[in-house]
Protein backbone atom coordinates (compact mmCIF):
# COMPACT_ATOMS: atom_id res chain seq x y z
CA UNK A 1 0.00 0.00 0.00
CA UNK A 2 1.42 3.55 -1.03
CA UNK A 3 2.38 5.65 1.47
CA UNK A 4 -0.58 8.36 0.28
CA UNK A 5 -3.01 5.85 0.29
CA UNK A 6 -2.11 5.15 4.30
CA UNK A 7 -2.61 8.50 5.14
CA UNK A 8 -5.95 8.89 3.30
CA UNK A 9 -7.44 6.10 5.12
CA UNK A 10 -6.34 7.42 8.70
CA UNK A 11 -7.56 10.78 7.81
CA UNK A 12 -10.94 9.19 6.65
CA UNK A 13 -10.54 7.32 10.47
CA UNK A 14 -10.38 10.63 12.10
CA UNK A 15 -12.85 12.35 9.97
CA UNK A 16 -15.31 9.59 11.25
CA UNK A 17 -14.68 9.55 14.57
CA UNK A 18 -15.23 13.19 15.83
CA UNK A 19 -18.79 12.65 17.02
CA UNK A 20 -17.54 10.10 19.19
CA UNK A 21 -15.92 11.90 22.11
CA UNK A 22 -16.70 9.70 25.04
CA UNK A 23 -15.02 6.85 23.34
CA UNK A 24 -11.89 5.30 24.64
CA UNK A 25 -9.49 5.61 21.29
CA UNK A 26 -6.60 2.27 21.18
CA UNK A 27 -4.29 1.27 18.33
CA UNK A 28 -1.68 -1.41 17.95
CA UNK A 29 0.63 -0.35 15.25
CA UNK A 30 3.30 -3.25 13.80
CA UNK A 31 5.90 -2.41 11.41
CA UNK A 32 8.93 -4.47 10.15
CA UNK A 33 11.88 -3.13 7.56
CA UNK A 34 14.43 -5.45 8.57
CA UNK A 35 14.04 -9.65 9.44
CA UNK A 36 15.97 -11.73 11.43
CA UNK A 37 18.86 -13.02 10.60
CA UNK A 38 18.98 -16.46 8.50
CA UNK A 39 14.82 -15.43 8.26
CA UNK A 40 15.53 -15.67 4.29
CA UNK A 41 13.35 -12.15 4.14
CA UNK A 42 14.59 -8.97 2.22
CA UNK A 43 14.63 -5.27 3.64
CA UNK A 44 11.45 -3.43 3.08
CA UNK A 45 10.09 0.02 4.57
CA UNK A 46 6.99 -1.31 7.27
CA UNK A 47 8.74 0.34 10.12
CA UNK A 48 8.36 3.68 8.23
CA UNK A 49 4.19 3.14 8.33
CA UNK A 50 4.17 3.16 11.85
CA UNK A 51 5.76 7.24 12.42
CA UNK A 52 3.02 8.07 9.91
CA UNK A 53 0.24 6.56 11.18
CA UNK A 54 1.38 7.73 14.71
CA UNK A 55 1.26 11.42 13.03
CA UNK A 56 -2.22 11.47 12.20
CA UNK A 57 -3.63 9.26 14.93
CA UNK A 58 -4.50 12.26 17.44
CA UNK A 59 -6.51 10.88 20.61
CA UNK A 60 -5.47 7.25 20.48
CA UNK A 61 -3.25 5.76 22.97
CA UNK A 62 -0.86 3.91 20.81
CA UNK A 63 1.29 1.23 21.52
CA UNK A 64 3.86 -0.19 18.95
CA UNK A 65 6.37 -2.91 17.59
CA UNK A 66 8.97 -2.13 15.13
CA UNK A 67 11.80 -4.73 13.82
CA UNK A 68 13.24 -6.75 16.40
CA UNK A 69 10.54 -5.80 18.65
CA UNK A 70 7.85 -7.16 16.22
CA UNK A 71 8.45 -10.94 17.35
CA UNK A 72 5.35 -13.53 16.63
CA UNK A 73 5.34 -13.81 20.86
CA UNK A 74 5.30 -9.82 21.46
CA UNK A 75 2.64 -9.17 18.61
CA UNK A 76 0.37 -12.14 20.32
CA UNK A 77 0.90 -10.28 23.60
CA UNK A 78 -0.02 -6.86 22.68
CA UNK A 79 -2.85 -8.46 20.60
CA UNK A 80 -3.94 -10.13 24.35
CA UNK A 81 -3.51 -6.79 25.86
CA UNK A 82 -5.62 -5.05 23.55
CA UNK A 83 -7.95 -7.31 23.73
CA UNK A 84 -8.37 -7.37 27.77
CA UNK A 85 -8.00 -3.49 27.87
CA UNK A 86 -11.01 -2.87 25.42
CA UNK A 87 -14.55 -1.61 26.43
CA UNK A 88 -17.81 -1.29 24.86
CA UNK A 89 -18.21 1.05 22.65
CA UNK A 90 -14.75 1.84 21.92
CA UNK A 91 -12.38 2.51 18.89
CA UNK A 92 -9.79 0.59 18.12
CA UNK A 93 -7.26 0.67 14.99
CA UNK A 94 -4.64 -2.17 14.54
CA UNK A 95 -2.38 -1.69 11.86
CA UNK A 96 0.27 -4.32 10.06
CA UNK A 97 3.41 -3.21 7.82
CA UNK A 98 5.59 -6.02 6.69
CA UNK A 99 6.08 -8.95 4.32
CA UNK A 100 2.78 -11.40 3.93
CA UNK A 101 3.04 -14.92 2.56
CA UNK A 102 0.37 -17.43 1.46
CA UNK A 103 0.76 -20.14 4.41
CA UNK A 104 -0.89 -23.85 3.55
CA UNK A 105 -4.52 -24.24 4.91
CA UNK A 106 -4.39 -27.10 7.81
CA UNK A 107 -8.14 -26.55 9.11
CA UNK A 108 -9.92 -27.03 5.35
CA UNK A 109 -11.35 -23.85 5.79
CA UNK A 110 -9.71 -22.19 2.80
CA UNK A 111 -11.43 -22.98 -0.81
CA UNK A 112 -8.09 -22.44 -2.94
CA UNK A 113 -5.60 -24.39 0.16
CA UNK A 114 -4.15 -21.40 1.12
CA UNK A 115 -4.04 -19.09 4.25
CA UNK A 116 -2.93 -15.69 4.08
CA UNK A 117 -0.26 -14.56 6.88
CA UNK A 118 1.54 -11.91 8.12
CA UNK A 119 5.08 -12.45 8.83
CA UNK A 120 6.48 -11.54 12.22
CA UNK A 121 10.22 -10.56 12.63
CA UNK A 122 11.14 -14.11 13.18
CA UNK A 123 9.38 -15.72 11.54
CA UNK A 124 11.13 -17.83 8.33
CA UNK A 125 10.81 -17.94 4.25
CA UNK A 126 11.04 -21.34 4.15
CA UNK A 127 9.75 -24.17 6.06
CA UNK A 128 13.07 -26.71 7.55
CA UNK A 129 12.50 -29.31 9.75
CA UNK A 130 14.05 -28.95 13.41
CA UNK A 131 14.31 -25.20 12.11
CA UNK A 132 11.20 -23.62 11.82
CA UNK A 133 7.66 -25.29 11.41
CA UNK A 134 5.63 -22.17 10.74
CA UNK A 135 4.95 -21.55 14.03
CA UNK A 136 5.56 -18.22 14.19
CA UNK A 137 3.55 -16.79 11.26
CA UNK A 138 0.79 -14.88 11.88
CA UNK A 139 -2.44 -16.32 9.99
CA UNK A 140 -5.85 -14.99 8.92
CA UNK A 141 -6.90 -17.94 11.19
CA UNK A 142 -5.06 -16.66 14.52
CA UNK A 143 -5.79 -12.70 14.17
CA UNK A 144 -9.13 -13.57 13.68
CA UNK A 145 -9.93 -15.31 16.81
CA UNK A 146 -8.55 -11.54 18.34
CA UNK A 147 -10.55 -9.35 15.93
CA UNK A 148 -13.50 -11.39 16.94
CA UNK A 149 -13.22 -11.13 20.60
CA UNK A 150 -12.23 -7.49 20.34
CA UNK A 151 -15.77 -7.30 17.96
CA UNK A 152 -17.73 -8.89 20.72
CA UNK A 153 -16.09 -6.54 23.44
CA UNK A 154 -16.87 -3.43 21.66
CA UNK A 155 -20.57 -3.93 20.51
CA UNK A 156 -23.01 -2.37 18.42
CA UNK A 157 -21.63 0.87 18.91
CA UNK A 158 -18.20 0.46 19.27
CA UNK A 159 -15.75 0.91 15.79
CA UNK A 160 -12.96 -1.70 14.81
CA UNK A 161 -10.78 -0.74 12.22
CA UNK A 162 -7.66 -2.90 10.49
CA UNK A 163 -5.21 -2.27 7.92
CA UNK A 164 -2.69 -4.51 6.65
CA UNK A 165 0.12 -3.41 4.31
CA UNK A 166 1.38 -7.06 3.26
CA UNK A 167 1.94 -8.39 -0.15
CA UNK A 168 1.14 -11.97 -0.86
CA UNK A 169 1.86 -12.01 -4.38
CA UNK A 170 5.26 -13.12 -6.39
CA UNK A 171 5.55 -9.84 -9.04
CA UNK A 172 5.08 -7.44 -5.95
CA UNK A 173 8.52 -5.78 -5.54
CA UNK A 174 10.21 -2.54 -5.70
CA UNK A 175 12.42 -3.08 -8.58
CA UNK A 176 13.54 0.91 -8.51
CA UNK A 177 15.45 0.03 -4.67
CA UNK A 178 18.04 -2.61 -4.78
CA UNK A 179 17.32 -5.18 -1.74
CA UNK A 180 13.91 -3.67 -1.02
CA UNK A 181 11.26 -6.31 -1.71
CA UNK A 182 7.76 -6.69 -0.84
CA UNK A 183 5.95 -10.10 -0.73
CA UNK A 184 6.61 -13.66 -2.20
CA UNK A 185 5.18 -15.64 -4.89
CA UNK A 186 6.50 -18.83 -2.79
CA UNK A 187 3.94 -20.06 -0.33
CA UNK A 188 4.58 -21.82 3.28
CA UNK A 189 4.09 -25.27 3.19
CA UNK A 190 5.30 -28.48 5.50
CA UNK A 191 4.23 -30.59 2.67
CA UNK A 192 6.30 -29.22 -0.34
CA UNK A 193 3.09 -28.24 -1.70
CA UNK A 194 3.46 -25.31 -4.70
CA UNK A 195 1.78 -22.65 -4.40
CA UNK A 196 0.64 -20.89 -7.40
CA UNK A 197 -0.40 -17.24 -7.95
CA UNK A 198 -4.20 -16.65 -8.63
CA UNK A 199 -4.59 -15.24 -12.22
CA UNK A 200 -8.20 -13.45 -10.94
CA UNK A 201 -8.71 -14.46 -7.49
CA UNK A 202 -7.86 -11.70 -5.32
CA UNK A 203 -5.90 -12.51 -1.63
CA UNK A 204 -7.31 -11.31 1.27
CA UNK A 205 -7.23 -12.24 5.02
CA UNK A 206 -10.98 -13.68 5.84
CA UNK A 207 -12.84 -12.36 8.67
CA UNK A 208 -16.11 -14.11 9.13
CA UNK A 209 -19.52 -11.86 10.12
CA UNK A 210 -20.71 -11.83 12.98
CA UNK A 211 -24.46 -10.80 13.88
CA UNK A 212 -24.75 -7.89 15.47
CA UNK A 213 -21.35 -6.77 15.91
CA UNK A 214 -19.31 -4.64 13.60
Amino acid sequence: MQTNKILLYAFVILSSIQIAHAQKRNALLVGISTYGDNTGWKNIHGANDVDLMKSVLNGFSIRELKNANATYENIIKELNYLTKKTKEGDIVYIHFSGHGQPFEDINGDEQDGWDESFVPFDAHLYYEQNVYSGNKHLTDDILNTYLIKIRKKIGEHGILYVTIDACHAGNSYRDSEEDIYRGTGKGFSKNNKIYKVPKTQKRYFKIDDIRGYP
